[in-house]
């Protein structure tokens, strides 16, 4: 027993061969576009690649440990009710529909990221973002009749490509896709999936081909907080609680938090260090109060966390001076080039040290 299997969807014919499962190396001819498989005419052998315990064709045929995914088989798919599901080939069972089947193919499967957080500025506008669909080794066309592949999301489609001539076996394909973003302090999922269908049409869903993506708009970072004043009012909350925490930044105080007013008890003892975190499209300006009562000098100096490692450590003005006065004050710094976030999670430290 015999089968001719053609090229499809950018595979070669030595690539059939390759991954060919059924039958051996040994019975198949490469082809210009096409492999020829020969002996497909020995139960035990399939028997043996699909790893069943019989001989019976009708039981090989319909067994659960036929790999669906596999471009050659006995297995095809079909839409019903809106859905993409497999079957057996119609009786009578015939071996050679073995010829060429791949016990190793890969399921289709969708990826993109699982949650971003995005700066505030974004709400409410469009956002584009990637996802990677592989279709594995389906000739999906053949098999449909399908003319699309649709990348929907939340029951819309957002992007499509043609089954027959844009789609390459086994390949990821990125797709970008465009949503609207919800409001600052909102966080949405969306449900990606993959259709067949027509242009513009869906009519069957491939159930193993899809994913969830959580977008959040974070609200703007505010500072006004992130060092307490220091006053018997606020004694217990200072000595009870290293870090002092909001949503999206925190205060942390490292050493002894400054306890006097009085400029000459202040200098060379203490060191402050507040530590901002930063989602990564948050900005790189940012004000920081520090309301005490009275006027002094220090040096104010900034270095970054990154997955563990500490960067080197930069002034960010030697021998500022900052101005306290009961009712608060404030400065505004930038962070140097080198220690921009570049990543959802780093750690920017600011150290007021010295304080003359």
């Amino acid at each position: 027993m015999s089968k001719r299997l053609y090229t499809y969807a950018g595979f070669t014919a030595q690539d059939l061969k390759n991954r060919a499962s059924i039958p051996s190396q040994a019975d198949i001819t490469v082809g210009s576009n096409y492999i020829d498989c020969s002996s497909v005419d020995i139960p035990s052998e399939i028997r043996d690649v699909i790893g069943e315990g019989s001989n019976d064709l009708g039981t090989i045929y319909c067994s659960a440990k036929v790999n669906k995914w596999s471009g050659f088989g006995p297995r095809e798919w079909y839409v019903s009710a809106g859905v993409l599901l497999d079957r057996p080939r119609s009786n009578p069972y015939d071996m050679a529909n073995f010829c060429g089947y791949n016990h190793n193919a890969i399921t289709p499967y969708i990826t993109n990221a699982a949650f971003l957080s995005l700066a505030s500025g974004l709400a409410n506008t469009s956002y584009s973002f990637n996802v990677n669909l592989n279709l594995a080794e389906i000739n999906w066309f053949a098999q449909l009749g399908l003319t699309h592949c649709h990348v929907v999301v939340d029951g819309v489609i957002k992007a499509s490509f043609a089954t027959e001539t844009d789609y390459v076996g086994n390949t990821e394909k990125v797709i970008s896709v465009t949503v609207t973003l919800p409001a600052a302090g909102v966080e949405q999922t969306y449900t990606i999936e993959t259709w067949f269908g027509a242009v513009a049409n869906k009519q069957g869903k491939l159930t193993q081909g899809g994913n969830t993506i959580k977008l959040k708009v974070l609200i703007p970072a505010l500072f006004t907080s992130l060092m307490v004043l220091d006053t018997a009012a606020n004694r217990a909350t200072i000595d009870s609680a290293e870090s002092l925490t909001t949503e999206y930044c925190s205060a942390i105080f490292t050493e002894t938090p400054i306890r006097s007013i009085s400029s000459t008890n202040l200098s060379g003892k203490y060191t402050v260090t507040a530590e901002l975190r930063f989602n990564s499209n948050g900005g790189y300006s940012r004000t920081i109060n520090v309301p005490l009562s009275d006027l002094i000098y220090c040096k104010v100096k900034c270095y970054k966390v990154n997955g563990g490692v500490t960067s080197a450590i930069y002034d960010i003005n030697t021998n500022y001076r900052i101005l306290y006065t009961a009712g608060g004050t404030s400065f505004d710094f930038a962070i140097p080039t080198a220690l921009k976030p570049i990543a959802d999670g780093d750690n920017f430290y600011i150290t007021f040290e010295n304080l003359v």
